[in-house]
């Protein structure tokens, strides 16, 4: 069978199609991700970081010589495309289409090896399959028992966008372990656990006793045989809902010798001990697996106050690039797009921030940021050039459910940004470049204090802007067409916009020289995006400061706030008078 690398929804899919050897071993392995902290006393705190189910299919193929020499020509041509696997316990008619484990969002139809959505009308005698879409978790290695025929192990794990995500077909409450459910008595392990630990000072007999303000409890481990798809579904069910150890439910004890009491129950409160769970299948309809339980105490009865499942957590970075025209975007280091209200949606993306430090000195509040160098990351405009303009950012924290109560947690500027390979480190600072200002703000000085077109200055930008069309650009030398005539040196310590909107590039003017119908501008830097003629320029003159200019150029000596006729040594001070000749007295 074919191995094809297709287009879907904009990502580059092999399709590995080829059917397992089933004899030679097929597992499924479902995975949560959970923070778990304990205290001394043994109370948890438990927080759940993604809500979808991660899964990983592994399969053992036997491949005749078509298969395997499709299988190997694809290996090299896969780049960074994903893998998509069928699920191959859910190879069904489109007929039997109820009776599935899994909801996908997309299948495989094997009539014609294509991606189907799941909400689409299915055939009753085509045979469909959830699609998984991930990465293979190790790389391919297998062993060639023919010159044509190849063994081998595959992993694929889910690794993919949102769109992509799998859940279990059958919704089952979290509250209590299924009653239906009960180990086959193979295998099941009784143990017992407290927080006593004994260290041995000195050569006395005594050891020194640790760790007794810890609670005690029970843990199990009991092997199961899920003997029809229903039993299936019930396990994953319950454990997608529990979200592997996140939460706490009542399960029996299956090892109880004696009497029911508060040391020996035979119910209890626990969690799975572990965020994954494997299913090995001995056909579509038959599994095996290993449950692990312990006990959680505390949460029998509960303590006041205090709640052991936290919901999960969800970070807001929101960046505004700071144009005439603010270009805003926002992403999350979620694995789902979140909506805020009258704010924005909030894309995916692989981005996440290090602690955020707060002191008394006024140089405190940085923060530093981790991304890749993903589609409209906005810490590409520092790499390998300096931004166009500053990069302000918010962070704001909540959870997923409910991001408009999100709260803000930091809010600066991005101060500088570095590349090594696909990964970009970022340092953020609630200041920006405030303690870079030249402080006092106006000095004692023959030159202007103010910037030129400020409120201050109140000459209007307008009045001196030139519109024009760039005719060519060539290293920092831009030609532009427009109808200025001005002399040479004109348009000097001004400013050209070339371009507009989110590719707007703003450069310094150090020199002009007046031609045909054009104005020809030397740079600070050559253009980075925009130096393609037919692009939109405005430009405005500059100022030196000086009290004349002010006056010839702009017409504005009223205004001019520096001392022009102040002299330029301090008169408080009588010069020193020095000798040229050393060997005079």
């Amino acid at each position: 069978m074919s191995f094809p690398i297709v287009s879907h929804n904009g990502n580059s899919i092999a399709l590995l199609l080829t059917p397992p050897n089933m004899g030679g071993g097929y597992s499924l392995t479902y995975n949560v991700n959970t923070s778990l902290d304990e205290g001394l006393s043994g109370r948890e705190s438990r927080r759940v970081k993604h809500e979808a189910l991660r899964i990983e299919q592994e399969c053992s193929y036997t491949m005749e010589a078509a298969a395997a020499d499709a299988f190997r020509k694809t290996l090299p041509n896969l780049g960074t495309a994903y893998i998509g696997v069928p699920l191959w316990c859910d190879y069904l008619l489109g007929s039997q289409w109820a009776d599935r484990i899994h909801n996908a969002e997309y299948l495989v139809q094997f009539s014609n090896s294509s991606i189907v959505s799941a909400a689409s009308t299915l055939g009753a005698n085509e045979y469909y399959a959830p699609l998984l879409v991930g990465r293979f978790k190790d790389k391919p290695s297998g062993e060639a028992l023919t010159q044509d025929v190849l063994e081998l192990s595959l992993t694929v794990k889910e690794d993919s966008p949102w769109e992509y995500r799998i859940a279990c077909k059958d919704t089952v409450s979290p509250v209590s372990f299924p009653a239906n459910l009960s180990p086959d008595w193979t295998a099941v392990n009784d143990k017992w656990v407290d927080g006593i630990e004994l260290e041995a000072i000195g050569d006395g007999r005594v050891s020194s006793i640790d760790g007794e303000e810890k609670v005690s409890k029970w843990g199990q481990k009991a092997a199961f045989t899920l003997s029809s798809r229903s039993e299936i579904r019930t396990l994953l069910g319950f454990f997608e809902a529990a979200k592997g150890r996140w939460a706490s439910f009542t399960a029996p004890l299956w090892f109880r010798p004696g009497t029911n009491t508060a040391a020996t129950p035979y119910t209890t409160k626990a969690r799975f001990a572990a965020d994954n769970l494997t299913l090995n299948f001995e056909a579509g309809n038959v599994a095996s697996t290993e449950i692990s339980l312990w006990q959680v105490p505390w949460e029998i009865n509960g303590v006041a106050g205090e709640t052991p499942q936290q919901p999960a957590r969800a970070f807001f970075y929101k960046f505004t690039y700071d144009l005439p025209v603010p270009q805003i975007t926002h992403w999350t280091n979620y694995e789902k797009p979140l909506t805020r209200t009258g704010d924005g949606t909030y894309m995916p993306a692989r981005i996440e921030h290090g602690s955020i430090g707060y002191g008394l000195n006024l140089d405190g509040g940085t923060v530093e940021l981790t991304t890749d160098r993903f589609a409209g990351n906005p810490l590409l405009k520092f790499i390998p050039f300096n931004a166009e303009a500053r990069l302000l950012l918010e962070i704001r924290e909540g959870a997923p459910a409910s991001p408009d109560a999100a709260t803000l947690i930091w809010s600066g500027e991005v101060a500088e940004a570095s590349g090594s390979g696909k990964r970009i480190k970022a340092k953020g600072d609630v200041f920006g470049a405030v303690f870079e200002r030249k402080f006092p703000r106006f000095l004692m000085q023959q030159g202007c204090n103010v910037t030129l077109f400020s409120a201050a200055c109140g000459v209007v930008k307008a009045t001196y802007q030139v519109n024009g069309t760039l005719d060519s650009s060539i290293g920092t030398t831009l030609t532009v067409t427009c109808g200025s005539t001005q002399a040479e040196n004109y348009y000097a310590r001004g400013e050209v916009w070339v371009g507009s909107g989110a590719t707007l590039e703003r450069r310094m003017i150090l020199a002009s020289t007046p031609g045909t119908g054009t104005q020809v501008l030397t740079v600070d830097r050559p253009l980075a995006v925009n130096g393609a003629g037919g692009m939109g320029v405005q430009f405005w003159p500059g100022c030196d400061g000086q009290y004349s200019t002010c006056g010839s150029k702009y017409n504005n000596k009223l205004r001019f706030r520096g001392h022009p006729f102040m002299p330029r040594d301090n008169p408080a001070l009588k010069r020193v008078a020095t000798n040229p000749d050393a060997r005079k007295k």
